[in-house]
């Protein structure tokens, strides 16, 4: 075992900086298996653990890896980072709007719910059932994952659409995409490079402008292998419900309850999936019974509790089938 330091990546956002080393050690301790530990030198953040060569594409494709060192005596020897990303990562940082999620956030919940994932799959599928612009999407795309988004507000639609296709144009990427003429779905194929898309490597997205709950006939049965999406935390975000005026619904678990059946359906034999939520809006026990009542297993919670703003204390839960080995 070699004795590895992780130097955090700092964040714009203050709030979220502040807890960032102790979520990345918490990340790395779910994704490695073993402890991880916020510690600081020179009044800097890492995260220190132990661990072996073969961890280091896991070490290097943490939600707030900056740099990878080898912890010598006194000294620290670079590692070079194993990247994951196969896209400019403009492709989730480029877009900024009111009420979007960190998108390292997002990669931790992306991250955490993979690694309770044991599907046999040569390209993962991810769902974002409730996806709004697209930030689970486009990080889902840049990891190299196909991905599935679903919402029902026709802005949020909208304004993916303009932005992937400007996107690909910009970085002058061969692509095939279809946006159908009701404007309800869009369907997106891309690679790299043009080799790739030659050789049928490419990345499949499909956003479908549709009611969450109501997926059977659109996403096919066992067809994803993780579910990673925002709840609604009752502030700006949620879902439209089929009420008068089409207000938006903002009771998280009424929400899941009618929408779990049809997204658990999607999902396949050895999949997970990672709900980020608002304690303050879902009460975790309350979140937890749910799962269970709709046959998932808890197995992270309580872990990645953070303060985004005086109304936002967010967790992630991730669960899987129960009876699963």
């Amino acid at each position: 075992m070699t004795h590895f330091l992780v130097l955090v990546s700092p964040s714009a956002n203050r709030v979220y900086a502040a807890d960032a080393p102790r979520l990345a050690a918490a990340e790395a301790t779910e994704l490695l298996g073993r402890p991880a530990h916020e510690v600081q030198l020179a009044g800097v953040p890492y995260v220190e653990c132990e661990a072996t060569d073969a961890d280091v594409p896991t070490l290097s494709n943490l939600s707030s890896t900056l740099a990878l060192f080898q912890w010598e005596g006194d000294l620290l020897r670079p590692i070079p980072l194993q990247r994951r990303e196969i896209y400019p990562d403009d492709l989730v940082t480029i877009q900024k709007y009111q009420g979007k999620t960190n998108e390292t956030w997002t990669r931790l919940c992306l991250n955490v719910t993979a690694a309770h994932t044991t599907t046999r799959t040569a390209k993962r599928t991810v769902l974002d059932p409730m996806c709004g612009r697209g930030t689970t999407l486009n990080l889902a795309m840049l990891l190299g994952y196909n991905a599935v988004g679903v919402d029902v507000d026709k802005r949020d639609f909208e304004a993916y659409d303009v932005f992937i296709k400007t996107w690909l144009r910009s970085h002058r990427l061969k692509h095939t995409i279809a946006t159908s003429h009701r404007g309800t779905r869009l369907d997106l194929e891309t690679a790299c490079d043009k080799d790739a898309f030659k050789a049928g490597d490419t990345q499949k997205v499909t956003y479908l402008r549709a009611d969450t709950t109501a997926l059977d006939g659109l996403v096919p049965k066992a067809s994803v292998d993780l579910i990673v999406t925002d709840t609604p935390y009752g502030v700006l975000h949620g879902s439209h419900g089929d009420h008068a005026g089409r207000q938006l619904n903002r009771a998280p678990l009424e929400l899941l309850d009618a929408a779990l059946p049809a997204w658990l359906r999607t999902l396949k034999t050895g999949g997970a999936i990672g709900l980020s939520y608002n304690r303050h809006v879902a009460p975790t026990d309350d979140l937890a019974q749910l799962l269970e009542r709709h046959g998932l297993q808890v197995v992270v919670r309580d872990t990645f509790r953070h303060r985004v703003d005086a109304s936002i204390d967010r967790d992630l839960m991730v669960g899987v089938p129960a009876g699963r080995n």
